[in-house]
């Protein structure tokens, strides 16, 4: 069968699915019913019909088809309406063109179209069975700043436990907590986000007490069809929460499998002052700021000192600790010691976590562990846990960045108004040339909530690999006066015209002690690639990333650095941090090296396209 078109979307029946130019990842089952929807051409295909086709000679639950077909109109995104539900025969996928004279998309009409079941006048309308809700971040009602934490913590548990029912889709945390603060626009919500249900509440915290009010709107109709209010003790707060969740996934009018009911009911601990510590330290982790990582390391401690069988502490406190090394001029063995056994109980007590896999991920980027980083990325894909920008690091770390960049595709799409998605969607594109796309992304991530230097920086390392000194200088003016990332920019900006004096700035920027930061050893690596002075960039990048084991490894990918590649000093670091080993060892080479004998190896050049 020929390409079917579904809006941008691209069905290739029984091969993929591509959005965006790239294959999004789906699994055989989901794929293959797509594409026997697809080939009945606009007909109405039953489920027996299905079954038979999908699963041929063996028993499966109605449950499985409603979960691919659910994961279906996720990957489909804003062509989701096309996947119609025939309630009571089958499913119905629209390839073609609306007739003229049919429906419009309403309110009566969900799903578009009026279509008539064969051999009957009239037909039961079609009906969107996904549901799609936004959780929208509680307010703090108990009059202290202090407390946020855990309205933040409420909303992001009622997230997590929704996600754990098969027939919802849950707009992710991230892009849910852009909208904290600000007054909520309903309406542009709904629209903006295609969801059907938002839910609003807030917390009260005092004492020993606890308060939370919630309401449930629906899209059709703009009126809240549920609401209730919660009065109970601190030490209750895990009732509450299984009470909560419960009665919202009952609003919905959804059914909760015994399997669900019971993951949502698995909170981790049943220490209310554990996940207090938790919760608190969550918010900070949250934040990636160097500060607040102490604070965050601090609380899951705590967390853990009150219950040590809690699992997502364990992966929290690895998390954390991992991550403040990677601002940190060096790491002390009580400081590794520590990670390593944060990082063996979370394994331990929650190897199937998504927060015990994604520590994982990052402590094999720390320990230059690529065989781990091998082993991690297959049980992403095979747990279908897709939606973490960690996946996409570890992809580009062996090497490769088309397939790293295709992956954050999928981050970005399931959460469309996440800062960090944005971010690691700019950063891939990059690495992978794909410099159009990247830039348009920046533009539309201006509109985004977060501090904006980490764009600011992608989008002058962009303009350095292009050698477009126009753009190098305004971008490095947006950055000039931030002293945590460039504390010499203010100095350089004003030389950068002058290469001399620019490698100065930099020579005298690389001597000082409070600049041998990985981070800072990145900037001082890029600034000298883009000054054509190899020897400034290539000790900067030994120093930040064999010395003091930086973990911006994917950035050796970056294409500012593709002048330098074949220099036999860059070889040697890409030899140190053990990534020719295991190409070798794996025969993936991906996609800049490639074996020249048994003993050496070559390192491609990169050519960048102009930014259109």
């Amino acid at each position: 069968m020929a390409d079917v078109h579904l809006g941008s979307w691209i069905l290739q029946p029984r091969r993929q699915l591509i959005a965006d130019g790239q294959r999004v990842a789906l699994g055989r089952r989901a794929l293959d019913i797509l594409s026997v929807l697809a080939e009945a051409e606009g007909g109405i295909v039953t489920k027996d019909e299905l079954f038979e086709a999908v699963w041929p000679g063996t028993i499966v639950e109605e449950n499985a088809l409603q979960v691919h077909v659910a994961t279906l109109r996720k990957a489909l995104g804003p062509e989701a309406n096309r996947l119609k539900t025939i309630r009571g025969v089958g499913y119905q996928l629209d390839i073609g063109c609306v007739a003229a004279g049919a429906a419009e998309s309403s309110a009566e009409f969900p799903c578009g179209r009026e279509d008539r079941l064969p051999g009957t006048a009239t037909a039961e309308r079609p009906v969107c069975d996904e549901v799609r809700i936004l959780v929208l971040p509680f307010a703090n009602m108990s009059g202290d700043p202090e407390q946020e934490y855990f309205a933040d913590g409420i909303t992001e548990d009622i997230i997590t436990d929704l996600s754990k029912v098969s027939a919802i889709a849950v707009i992710s945390r991230a892009s849910s907590f852009t909208f904290k603060g600000a007054p909520a626009d309903i309406s542009g919500i709904v629209e903006r986000l295609n969801v059907t249900h938002v839910l609003e509440g807030s917390v009260r915290k005092s004492a020993n007490r606890v308060r939370v009010t919630v309401q449930l709107i629906d899209r059709a109709s703009s009126n809240h069809i549920w609401g209730e209010r919660y009065d109970r003790d601190l030490s209750d707060i895990f009732e509450l929460q299984d009470e909560l969740s419960e009665a919202i996934v009952h609003a919905l009018k959804v059914k909760l499998l015994p399997a669900e009911r019971v993951a949502i009911e698995s909170r981790g601990t049943r220490n209310s002052d554990a996940y207090d510590c938790y919760i608190r330290a969550r918010a900070l982790r949250a934040s990636i700021m160097p500060g607040n990582l102490g604070r965050a390391i601090e609380n899951y401690r705590q967390a853990l000192t009150l219950d040590p069988r809690f699992a997502m502490a364990w992966a929290g406190l690895a998390s954390a600790m991992v991550l403040r090394e990677s601002y940190s001029s060096a790491s002390t063995d009580a400081v590794l010691s520590e990670i390593d056994i944060a990082t063996a109980n979370a394994i331990k007590l929650g190897p199937e976590l998504p927060e015990t896999l994604a520590s994982r991920a990052q402590r094999c980027l720390f320990d230059r562990d690529w065989r781990g980083a091998a082993r991690c990325i297959a049980d992403f894909r095979e747990r279908q846990v897709s939606d973490w920008t960690v996946l996409s690091h570890l992809l580009l770390a062996l090497g490769r960045a088309a397939e790293a960049a295709e992956q954050q595709f999928h981050v970005r799409r399931a959460d469309p108004l996440s800062f960090g998605a944005s971010w690691g969607l700019q950063f891939h594109l990059d690495c992978a040339g794909r410099f159009e796309e990247a830039e348009a992304e920046y533009e539309k991530s201006k509109d985004l909530t977060g501090p904006h230097q980490p764009l600011h920086w992608l989008a002058l390392t962009r303009a350095m690999a292009l050698n477009d000194p126009a753009l190098v200088s305004l971008r490095l003016e947006l950055l000039a006066d931030d002293t945590d990332l460039l504390p010499f920019g203010r100095e350089l900006t004003n030389v950068l015209d002058v290469p001399a004096k620019g490698l100065s700035v930099l020579a005298t920027a690389m001597a000082m002690p409070e600049n041998q930061t990985p981070p800072r050893l990145d900037a001082i690596a890029h600034f000298g690639a883009y000054l054509k002075h190899s020897d400034i960039a290539l000790k900067a990048l030994r120093l930040g990333l064999v010395e003091r084991r930086g973990s911006m490894v994917i950035d050796l990918w970056h294409p500012n650095f593709s002048r330098i590649r074949r220099d036999p000093r860059f070889k040697e670091i890409v030899r140190d941090i053990g990534l020719v080993e295991y190409w070798r060892e794996s025969g993936a080479w991906g996609d800049f090296a490639r074996p020249v004998n048994d003993v050496d190896f070559e390192l491609a050049d990169f050519i960048p396209r102009n930014v259109t």
